[in-house]
């Protein structure tokens, strides 16, 4: 696949100066640094790629760089984690109480109106989710029409830290947190997977916190 950049990179260069070229990258990491904010390729040719097994190459048409290799292997190096990547104009919604039938009831309804929801967090005494900012209207009118109550916090960014080799590594949720917090960064919310790890922060604070994560992890 030829585009104008010279592949995947570990963090947006426009944001982390020092980001660097991913020379491998596997189907499942890539696919999340598709679906989770990167442009340079989509989540759909990932998904066709990954269910025949066939390898791609993502290079600049501008560039003799040899670019970003897609299998089923990844890199070789011991680096736990691959690359860094975000998704602005996120809300988070926070509804207060109701049972647990009133909850999916909530969800059934967002999704009959084609609200997209995620980092889900389910307690007893409230519910917290993330929407985008262009659902936000309309959240408040399924809102008002079912007495839902509910907080939101605007201008929120979600950052996806990625990386297959986490898996089973100790300590990573603790870098990131420490990392963040002596950077005066407050996380609002984190959620993880087998290959990610999410963390939802104040947008003006965005690119600070991709650098020093981008560092805690040497990922120049």
């Amino acid at each position: 696949i030829y585009t104008d950049v010279d592949g995947i990179m570990t963090a947006d260069p426009r944001i982390v100066s020092k980001a660097s070229l991913i020379e491998s990258i596997s189907y499942d990491e890539v696919f999340q640094f598709a679906d989770q904010g990167a442009k340079v390729i989509h989540p759909r040719a990932v998904e066709i790629s990954r269910k025949y097994n066939i390898p791609l190459v993502i290079k600049n048409t501008l560039s003799d760089c040899e670019g970003t290799t897609i299998s089923s292997y990844g890199e070789d190096i011991e680096r736990i984690i691959t690359g860094i990547t975000h998704m602005s104009n996120r809300v988070q919604i926070r509804i207060n109480g109701g049972s647990k039938e009133h909850c999916n009831n909530i969800f059934h309804i967002l999704a009959e109106n084609e609200i997209s929801i995620d980092l889900i967090s389910v307690f007893i005494n409230d519910k917290i989710f993330t929407i985008s900012e262009v659902d936000l209207d309309k959240f408040k009118n399924i809102a008002a029409n079912y007495e839902i109550d509910y907080q939101y916090t605007e201008n929120c960014s979600k950052i996806s830290i990625i990386g297959s080799k986490m898996r089973g590594i100790p300590g990573v949720m603790s870098r990131i947190l420490k990392a963040l917090e002596e950077g005066n960064i407050d996380i609002l919310q984190t959620a993880d997977s087998h290959t990610t790890i999410w963390c939802l922060v104040e947008s003006n604070k965005v690119k600070d916190a991709i650098n020093l994560l981008h560092n805690e992890f040497k990922l120049g």
